[in-house]
């Protein structure tokens, strides 16, 4: 899949083909994997007939495509291509594997306006290969009191409060240069990840980092139904003999979100013989 799109002023994003993406602008160009994506915004068109299409690479400066009015169905078609490589972390449920997108993993050594992910894209991972997760801004552990304290109120995201709060109390809410989740593995040989949300110098009230704690928030809420269900697929020494309150256990589970549904309609079945 070969595709150009093309803005004002020499802008042009090229997607070379179902993984890599081209980006040049008046002053400068990119090649990159999709999956090292950060973050992208489709503007309006404004008064004058002119629109902003932003794009946020592993490079330091976004690129900031300029496009005509009658140009902005193409921009949002170019938009919905990318957008899902903005993500962190995807959940297969069905597989019970979680996809880590890389991102801001530089090679410093390289030269500017040639830097280099050295990541690898992907990372892959089991469900049953994540022991615990820990969040960490800016090079700090966020425990579980500071997410509750929540005393300085600098809510900038509707509904992530505890994780704004947190941040807001690390770093007076200004800016937030690190933003990431650990993830504590079984394994000897790779003991941990670190899934990267905000990878560079970001104000904290900016769109772009209330977007990316939103997303952050949203993944640690999925990461907490993960480890929740494992840890309830470890075997009980004192569990119940009777099945029906066997039964009552499971659907609360499943009310809570850690077991899903064919998982309980075939756990009842055995527990009742049906």
């Amino acid at each position: 899949m070969k595709k150009e799109f093309t803005g004002v002023s020499g802008f042009t994003v090229r997607l070379e083909d179902n993984e890599h993406l081209f980006v040049k602008s008046s002053i400068t160009k990119e090649n990159l994997h999709l999956a090292h994506l950060e973050w992208i915004k489709l503007g309006e068109v404004n008064s004058q007939g002119r629109g902003t299409f932003i794009i946020v690479t592993d490079d330091t400066t976004p690129f900031q495509i300029v496009f005509k009015k009658n140009q902005y169905d193409e921009m949002k078609e170019l938009y919905e291509i990318l957008l899902p490589y903005t993500k962190r972390l995807l959940f297969e449920k069905e597989n019970n594997k979680l996809t880590i997108l890389n991102k801001g993993n530089l090679d410093k050594k390289v030269r500017p306006m040639n830097k280099l992910n050295i990541s690898p894209p992907y990372d892959s991972i089991s469900f049953t290969d994540i022991n615990s997760y820990q969040i960490v801004c800016d090079k700090q552990v966020i425990n579980n009191d500071m997410l509750k304290n929540t005393a300085s109120g600098k809510y900038i995201a509707g509904g992530v409060g505890s994780l704004i709060g947190a941040l807001s109390s690390l770093n007076n809410g200004e800016y937030i240069s690190n933003l990431q989740i650990k993830l504590n593995l079984n394994n000897f040989d790779k003991p941990c990840v670190y899934v990267n949300y905000i990878t560079r110098n970001t104000k904290t009230n900016s769109e772009m980092a209330k977007d990316l704690i939103k997303m952050c928030d949203e993944d640690l809420a999925k990461l907490e139904i993960i480890t929740k269900k494992e840890e309830n697929n470890i075997p009980q020494e004192n569990n119940t003999n009777d099945p029906i309150e066997e039964v009552k256990r499971l659907k609360e589970l499943l009310d809570m979100g850690i077991l899903f549904q064919e998982e309980f309609d075939k756990k009842k079945k055995e527990l009742l013989n049906l």
